[in-house]
């Protein structure tokens, strides 16, 4: 992943194994927060969107519920 902006490339790490990431992901407006479609990896997957701090290098600060 990489800011289009500046072309800093970001480094990945890798997801729990009971987190599945969907791969949509968008900033906020403000650029503060990275936002992911993520799936828990059971029978009954239930979709949440994890949110993650940017200038804090990406910690997961948030789980939304995706309502059904």
């Amino acid at each position: 992943m990489f800011d289009h902006q500046t072309g800093k490339e970001w480094e990945l790490r890798a997801a729990s194994v009971q987190i599945v990431t969907f791969m949509v992901m968008v900033f906020s407006h403000d650029g503060q927060y990275l936002y992911a479609t993520e799936g828990e990896s059971t029978l009954a997957s239930r979709g949440v969107i994890g949110v993650y701090e940017v200038k804090q290098g990406l910690p997961k600060v948030a789980e939304l519920p995706i309502l059904q």
